[in-house]
């Protein structure tokens, strides 16, 4: 008889509580100290992300489901453990760093990190109607034509969603992703 080793059993057991923290809408509460937790929960969110929006269907004709991150950051380490083995629509996940807007074309999802929020505005006018998710983590960028921005609220992450962007994108929200938002626009 085969058995479950106890460590797959606790993560299994800790990713199933974040995941629940996230899709009831509480917001996850983290320490400013702590940035490891934080990109996981980051990452964590972008993961849940996948299981509320409906993409278009030319980008559901793609091989894989790209997970596109504008530049370095620490959260693209934390994706790439989270979609370990998982898949998304029954397609494969890549993860990349992209340092050439010209990238993004390929992109499901395009995770712009705040040391990278700069660009948000070409992002927006040049890709806004192309089908792709656009994820910030900056105060201010659902205003600038990001669809979901990861916020820190009263030290818990939360998010805020910006709905004529995601309609704009071609994007389909489930309404319980729009009624857990912070702020949805």
């Amino acid at each position: 008889m085969q058995t479950t080793p106890p460590f797959t059993i606790i993560r299994k057991t800790v990713f199933l509580l974040f995941a629940m923290i996230i899709l009831c809408g509480a917001g996850i509460p983290f320490q400013n100290n702590s940035t490891s937790d934080e990109n996981t929960l980051k990452a964590l969110f972008i993961y849940n992300f996948t299981k509320h929006i409906e993409w278009p269907l030319n980008m559901q004709q793609h091989s894989k489901f790209t997970i596109s991150i504008i530049g370095n950051s620490p959260v693209k380490e934390k994706l790439e453990e989270i979609m370990k083995g998982r898949k998304v629509f029954d397609k494969t996940v890549e993860i990349k760093v992209i340092h050439d807007l010209s990238e993004i074309t390929t992109s499901h999802i395009l995770f712009i990190p705040a040391s990278n929020s700069d660009k948000i505005n070409k992002i927006a006018d040049q890709y806004s109607d192309k089908g792709i998710l656009i994820i910030s983590e900056s105060k201010g960028m659902i205003g600038k034509g990001s669809g979901i921005n990861i916020i820190e609220k009263d030290n818990h992450l939360k998010f805020e969603l910006n709905n004529s962007a995601l309609k704009k994108q071609g994007l389909k929200v489930s309404n319980h992703l729009i009624n857990l938002a912070n702020n949805s626009r």
